[in-house]
Formats: C-alpha cells, sequence, structure tokens
C-alpha cells in the first residue's frame, strides 16, 4: 500500500498542484471559507482561467489514511460550507483502498495516486454553484497573496539577487584569471626580460620611447641597420671566399712549382 511510504497530505498537496500548475489552471492549497477566523478550510481549490469552460472550480478533500477518511465520514457536513461554491468536488488519496466501495459520496470524485500522478478514478458529478460570497472572494484573495509572498521572499529572495549576481560576475573573473591572468603574467614576465636584455646590450632605454611616432621612427632606424648590417656581412662574406679561392690557387701552384724542383736536383 501507498500508506506503507508514510505519503503526507503536504506530499498530495504537491501532487495537487502539478496537476494544475498549467496556463488553464490556478491552485491553491488551504483556502478557508473567510478571512479572519474561519470555521471550513478546504485542502484545495483549483481555478479555470478558460472563459470557455465557464471558469470551472474545483475543491479538493485531501485523506491520507483510511482513519482519517472514516473520521471525514462522521462529520460530512463539514465540506458543505465550501464545496457549495465548488462546481465540482474530489476526495484525494494516495491509495485507492483508503475508501471502501459505497463509502464516496453522492456527487464526489476520485482522484487516486499511481506511478507518481494523480488519476481520477471516479467522475464526479458537476453541480450548479452558489455565487461566491464576498468573505469567501476576499479569502481566495488573500491565500493567492500568501503564495506568492512565499514565492517573492522565499524562494526569489530580491534582496540576495544583486549580490548574487556580483559573486557570479566574480567567480567568473576569478575562475577565467586563473588561466588567461596567468598566461598573461608569464607573457609580460618574458617581454620584460627581452627588453631588459636589449637595453644591455644596446644601451637604448625603450621605457623613454612613450609615443607611436616615435616608437616607429625607432623602428625604421633599427630596420636600416640590420639592412646595412646584412649586406655589410654579404660584401665581406663574398669578399673572403674570393681571398680564399686566390689563397687555394697559390698554394696550388707553389706546390706544382715544389714538385718541379725536386725533379731538378734528382
Amino acid at each position: 500500500m501507498n500508506d506503507e511510504k508514510k505519503i503526507t497530505a503536504e506530499d498530495m498537496e504537491r501532487y495537487l498542484a502539478n496537476k494544475y500548475f498549467n496556463p488553464e489552471w490556478v491552485f491553491l492549497k488551504q483556502v478557508r471559507s473567510s478571512t479572519g477566523t474561519a470555521s471550513r478550510i478546504a485542502d484545495g481549490m483549483a481555478f479555470n482561467m478558460y472563459q470557455s469552460t465557464g471558469y470551472e472550480i474545483l475543491g479538493f478533500e485531501i485523506k491520507v489514511s483510511r482513519s482519517d477518511w472514516l473520521s471525514e465520514l462522521k462529520h460530512m457536513g463539514k465540506s458543505n460550507e465550501i464545496m457549495t461554491y465548488c462546481d465540482k468536488w474530489f476526495l484525494v488519496v494516495p491509495d485507492a483502498n483508503i475508501v471502501k466501495e459505497g463509502e464516496l459520496p453522492k456527487n464526489w470524485g476520485l482522484l487516486v495516486l499511481k506511478d507518481g500522478e494523480l488519476r481520477q478514478k471516479v467522475r464526479p458529478t458537476p453541480q450548479k454553484p452558489e455565487p461566491i460570497p464576498l468573505a469567501f472572494m476576499a479569502s481566495i484573495l488573500r491565500r493567492n497573496a500568501d503564495v506568492m509572498k512565499n514565492l517573492e521572499y522565499n524562494y526569489v529572495k530580491k534582496e540576495n539577487i544583486k549580490a548574487e549576481i556580483e559573486q557570479a560576475r566574480k567567480d567568473g573573473y576569478e575562475s577565467g584569471r586563473g588561466y588567461d591572468g596567468k598566461h598573461t603574467e608569464k607573457e609580460l614576465e618574458r617581454v620584460k626580460a627581452v627588453l631588459n636584455a636589449f637595453q644591455e646590450a644596446s644601451g637604448v632605454d625603450l621605457a623613454r620611447w612613450v609615443s607611436i611616432p616615435e616608437a616607429k621612427l625607432m623602428g625604421k632606424y633599427f630596420k636600416l641597420a640590420m639592412h646595412l648590417n646584412e649586406n655589410t656581412i654579404n660584401g665581406d662574406i663574398k669578399r673572403m671566399e674570393g681571398t680564399m679561392k686566390s689563397i687555394s690557387s697559390a698554394i696550388a701552384d707553389m706546390k706544382v712549382i715544389q714538385n718541379d724542383l725536386g725533379k731538378t736536383h734528382e
């Protein structure tokens, strides 16, 4: 039995809320017959939002055990005060065995929990509801206001939203910095070391070249120097290669003369 799973009335309220949580319906739990000290309380009510259905109103009585239901049967008049304003009235149970055959009052429907959903086992007989009096309307509006307040302050705490956004932004920055920031710091250290090495070798402090035009001018000088240096080196290499060829040719000639002289002495 579902009773053995210790399903509570609060659990059944959540199942009802899930069933009637859509644009067609508004679900409220624990609706009093009036504001102030109410004599009767409906475990749940669902208000249809569509004109095509005549803005149907459903009422629900929740019982989670056999003993609870037997107690209700002894005081059946308790439900009438609110039921009279509803188009349909349902008994809602976690297990069909809670209600024995013939016990369900005339015109009541029966919703039974099965596979995590509330399913209709007995179809209720529609009735013509009485007009809702101002006292009951005030209670409905009060209950709806309580629901909105609960959502606002307990589930979406507006005073914390800004702080949470700032914390998320900070966490995102720190997370990104874990790679990008450290990588950038290492690159800056490398560039700094290169500049220091250049300054020591050249005697030129690049830190004083603060403007873009000056930096461009210095770059042109550096490019020109590299070009001239490259031409000078290339020229030196060519001259040295020519000299080496001349020396090699002279050495070859001297070896020939030396060889000829040796033959003469023989």
